[in-house]
């Protein structure tokens, strides 16, 4: 569960943040992470104040400084992700058209490079140049694994170690179905990702909601709840109420986490 840099936890912590973001490819200056966070504390109290209520005021902000941007990477790792698994469709279907011409792993690798998108190009470069120095092909592979760690290519990952046993007609079957089966599968991934953005965007609509509902409820307060703000109880309700919703909207975040890390 730590792999993805924060955790147990539905968002990274301030202090791993930045780190977390730039193992989601994101090179994110603090100075900007920094002013994230100023304007989300910002926006945190000014909601408070409008209640006159300095505790919720903290407690807005300290959640907004925590999830707002939290919100942001979890968009940009998915955008991230999307792109990586696309480009490597691209490039599983390269390597597959010129291993169908060459009938040869290593050709096949050496025709698609120059047609390879930018992302994967380097790493199988970088194969050639290990294969050079003496490295075994299951020892690239297993580097490939750790530096794209996408779970609808472990069977790509297999079949090249296949190929290099099996060749001829057996080892484009092998390559057929293993490109079949990726595609399912990548294919599969988006609708469950198009899905969790449609869970994701209802919790965070239904929070949006309650801070309209309770602005409402100032606006006419003087007059049909006059006193509702100002009261122990009222301000009481307002803080376990924004408590409840906040914790809502973690636990589905918690949950998805739970389910897409398997």
């Amino acid at each position: 569960m730590k792999r993805n840099g924060w955790g147990q936890l539905p968002w990274p912590l301030p202090w791993r943040y930045v780190s977390a973001a730039r193992a989601c490819g994101w090179e994110l200056p603090h100075f900007l992470y920094i002013s994230m966070l100023a304007a989300a504390i910002a926006g945190g109290l000014s909601l408070g104040s409008l209640f006159h209520h300095p505790w919720l005021g903290l407690g807005m902000a300290v959640f907004a400084a925590y999830a707002a941007p939290g919100e942001l990477l979890e968009a940009v790792r998915r955008r991230n992700r999307k792109k990586l698994r696309n480009t490597w469709i691209e490039t599983i279907r390269l390597l597959h058209n010129s291993y169908l011409v060459c009938g040869e792993w290593r050709k096949a690798i050496q025709l698609s490079l120059s047609h390879m998108p930018d992302e994967t190009r380097g790493l199988f470069r970088e194969w050639f140049r290990c294969e050079h120095l003496g490295m075994s092909l299951p020892d690239m592979i297993w580097e490939g694994k750790k530096r794209m760690p996408i779970a609808e290519l472990n069977l790509f990952w297999e079949a090249i170690q296949l190929l290099e046993n099996v060749g001829g007609p057996l080892g484009e079957t092998l390559l057929e179905e293993s490109v079949a089966w990726i595609e399912e599968a990548s294919a599969r991934a988006e609708d469950m990702d198009r899905e969790i953005s449609a869970r994701l965007t209802e919790s965070r609509h239904l929070f949006v909601l309650f801070l309209v509902e309770l602005l409402f409820l100032r606006i006419v307060e003087g007059t049909f709840f006059s006193g509702l703000f100002d009261s122990a109880i009222g301000q009481t309700a307002m803080v376990v109420l924004f408590s409840m919703n906040a914790l809502c909207v973690m636990w589905v975040r918690l949950h998805i986490r739970k389910l897409e890390n398997g």
